[in-house]
C-alpha cells in the first residue's frame, strides 16, 4: 500500500483518485520551454492541493500510461463531439418542422466538423452536416418567393458534393426530389474542368485533403474538383496546419502551410462553442483513462476556472470561476490552488460527484492552451520499458517515476521531494512521498 505524508497526516492510497492532466493557461506561460515549465509547475501545484484534501492525484505520465493505444479514440471524441451534438439538436428541430431554428445549429455543425478535419478522417460527417443545412434551407423557403433560400440550399448541396463527388444519396434517408436535386448538382460539380493544387510545408509531414490521406509532403499538382477544400498538414510530433482554400479549374497557386506549434486548436469563437469542445475533450479523456474523476482547470481573461468530471456517470460538477489575484502565472496558480478545497468538497467518498453538486454547465476554456494534454493526445510517448514503479499501480505519482524532482534512497523506503516553487522562492509546497 502507498501512504502519502502531507502535513504530518498519513493518508491511505485508496482515496478517490483525480486525474490531473495539465492546465489551460491561455498564454500565461510565455512560449516554448517557459510555457512547458509553467504547465508542469501548475500541474504539480494542483496535485499537491488535491492531496491535501485527501484526494489521490493521478498525474500526466500515469494517465498517459492508462490511455496508451487509445489516444486516437479520445482525440476523435474531442474533435467530433461538438459537431455531433449540434447535428442532433439541428435534426430534432428539423424533424419538428422548425427549419428556421435548425439552420444556425446546422451551420455551427458544419464549422465544427470542418475544424475536426485537423485531427480526424471523417469527411462523411461534414458532408452530412452540409446536406442537413441544405434540407433546412429548402424547408424554410417561401413557396411564393423561394429564390434566395433555394440558392442557399443549392450552395450547401454543392459544398457537400465537393467533399465527395462520388456519393449518391441513400433512398431511405432522402426523398426522390432531394436526391434528384443533389444528383443534378453533383453532376455539375463533377463535370467542371479539374483544378490542380500543390501543397508545401517547412517540415517532414503528411498531407490530408477533405479528411483523406494523400501521402507525404510536398504534394505536387493534385487534381481536385473545383470548390472549397480543407487542406491539413500533420507533422510527426502532432503539429498541425490547416487551411480551407477554393480551388479553381486549371492550375492554382502553390499552397505553403508551415507547421504550427502542437496544440488542440484555437477554440470556438463563443463561450457555448468552447464549452462544447471542453465537454467532448474531457468526456473522451475520461472514457479511456479509467480514473474516478478528472480535474478541469484553467485561466481565461484573468478569471480562474475549475471543475470536476465524473466519467462513470458522465456528469460535470458545479463550476468555480473567480478573479485571478496577483500577476502572471504565479498569481493564476495561487488563485487556482486556493479554490481546490471548495472543489474537493464536490467529490463523494465513492469517487463520484455529490448529487447536489452536479451541473449542466461546462467551463468555456480554450482547448489549445493545455500543452501537457496536447502532447498526451497528439504525440504520445511510448510506454516505459525500464523496470521501476508500475505506471498502472494506483496512486504512483508521475513526478516519482517520470523523474521530476529529486529521488533519494534511504531509511525504510524511497522518498521523493518535489518543490512546487522555484528554488529562489523557498521550499514551500513540498510533498513527501513514502513507498514502504
Amino acid at each position: 500500500m502507498m501512504w502519502l505524508l502531507i502535513g504530518g497526516l498519513a493518508v491511505a492510497g485508496d482515496a478517490p483518485e483525480v486525474a490531473v492532466v495539465g492546465v489551460h493557461l491561455n498564454g500565461l506561460g510565455g512560449s516554448g520551454a517557459a510555457e512547458e515549465k509553467a504547465a508542469e509547475q501548475a500541474t504539480l501545484a494542483l496535485a499537491a492541493a488535491l492531496e491535501r484534501e485527501k484526494l489521490e492525484a493521478i498525474l500526466p505520465a500515469e494517465v498517459a500510461a492508462r490511455l496508451a493505444g487509445k489516444e486516437r479514440l479520445a482525440l476523435e471524441d474531442f474533435a467530433l463531439g461538438p459537431g455531433r451534438e449540434l447535428m442532433q439538436e439541428a435534426r430534432i428541430l428539423y424533424d419538428r418542422a422548425q427549419p428556421k431554428d435548425a439552420i444556425p445549429l446546422a451551420e455551427e455543425a458544419v464549422a465544427a466538423f470542418q475544424a475536426s478535419l485537423a485531427f480526424t478522417d471523417s469527411p462523411r460527417e461534414l458532408q452530412d452536416a452540409l446536406l442537413l443545412l441544405g434540407l433546412c434551407w429548402l424547408a424554410d423557403s417561401d413557396p411564393a418567393d423561394s429564390t434566395a433560400d433555394t440558392t442557399r440550399a443549392d450552395e450547401a448541396f454543392r459544398r457537400a458534393a465537393v467533399v465527395d463527388p462520388a456519393r449518391a444519396l441513400e433512398n431511405a434517408s432522402y426523398s426522390p426530389e432531394v436526391r434528384q436535386r443533389f444528383d443534378r448538382i453533383r453532376a455539375q460539380v463533377a463535370g467542371q474542368p479539374a483544378g490542380t493544387l500543390t501543397v508545401q510545408t517547412t517540415a517532414e509531414a503528411s498531407v490530408w485533403i477533405d479528411g483523406r490521406s494523400l501521402g507525404p509532403a510536398p504534394l505536387q499538382e493534385h487534381r481536385l474538383v473545383p470548390g472549397p477544400h480543407t487542406i491539413v498538414v500533420r507533422g510527426a510530433d502532432g503539429a498541425v496546419a490547416m487551411k480551407t482554400v477554393t480551388v479553381l479549374p486549371g492550375q492554382n497557386p502553390p499552397l505553403d502551410l508551415p507547421l504550427e506549434r502542437r496544440n488542440l486548436g484555437a477554440g470556438a469563437p463563443t463561450n457555448s462553442g468552447r464549452s462544447r469542445q471542453i465537454r467532448s475533450l474531457y468526456q473522451g479523456l475520461g472514457r479511456y483513462s479509467g480514473s474516478d474523476l478528472v480535474l478541469i482547470a484553467g485561466v481565461v481573461d484573468s478569471r480562474a476556472m475549475l471543475q470536476l468530471y465524473d466519467p462513470q456517470s458522465s456528469t460535470f460538477s458545479r463550476t468555480i470561476i473567480v478573479d485571478v489575484q496577483g500577476a502572471g502565472t504565479a498569481g493564476a496558480l495561487e488563485t487556482l490552488t486556493s479554490q481546490i478545497p471548495l472543489l474537493a468538497s464536490y467529490a463523494s467518498t465513492d469517487g463520484g460527484i455529490k448529487p447536489d453538486k452536479v451541473s449542466p454547465q461546462v467551463l468555456p476554456l480554450y482547448p489549445g492552451t493545455n500543452d501537457l494534454l496536447a502532447g498526451m493526445l497528439l504525440d504520445p510517448a511510448p510506454p516505459p520499458t525500464t523496470t521501476g514503479p508500475d505506471p498502472d499501480k494506483k496512486g504512483v505519482p508521475w513526478y516519482l517515476w517520470a523523474g521530476i524532482g529529486a529521488v533519494v534512497a534511504g531509511g525504510g523506503g524511497v522518498a521523493a521531494a518535489v518543490l512546487l516553487n522555484e528554488p529562489e522562492e523557498g521550499p514551500a509546497g513540498t510533498i513527501t512521498v513514502i513507498l514502504p
